[in-house]
């Protein structure tokens, strides 16, 4: 259930919990509760609209959002697999179970850890720099090591 709340000194009010398994916290830019209250409203519908993801053209490829991520001085350590793997797959068909089928197609004797640092991260960095504003679920992570 999404909530209004202010920060503490800061005169904005905030839009934050979890509406339809979406996580929002963020910043309604108002001070006056009624209209913070008509932009809660729309965040609401725009969730129930399915419109979360953020601004993305569905005809933007993920090879052209990884170009204007490289150009952009992006990390391009873990990036040659990823666009082997999906090519020009339209941004807005990149979902969480095709990010973790290419982990596992890309690394299938990596480790969680592996995984995460290979191909979630380097995901998440690209899906941002694209404007999909949805967090992806990573894998557990490994245990810690004692010594």
């Amino acid at each position: 259930m999404l909530k209004l709340t202010k920060r503490h000194r800061s005169p904005h009010w905030y839009a934050r919990g979890t509406y339809l398994g979406v996580n929002i916290e963020q910043s309604l830019g108002t001070v006056d509760r009624a209209l913070a209250e008509r932009l809660l409203a729309k965040l609401q519908h725009e969730i129930f609209e399915g419109k979360t993801r953020g601004p993305v053209r569905a005809s933007e490829g993920f090879t052209s959002a990884t170009l204007s991520y490289m150009e952009s001085e992006g990390e391009r350590r873990f990036i040659a697999p990823l666009l082997r793997h999906f090519g020009d797959t339209p941004i807005d068909q990149i979902d969480q179970q095709a990010i973790n089928r290419a982990a596992v197609a890309l690394y299938p004797n990596g480790s969680n850890g592996t995984r995460n640092r290979q191909v979630h991260t380097p995901i998440s960095a690209l899906l941002k720099f694209a404007g999909v504003k949805w967090d992806i679920c990573r894998p557990e992570p490994p245990p810690s090591r004692v010594r």
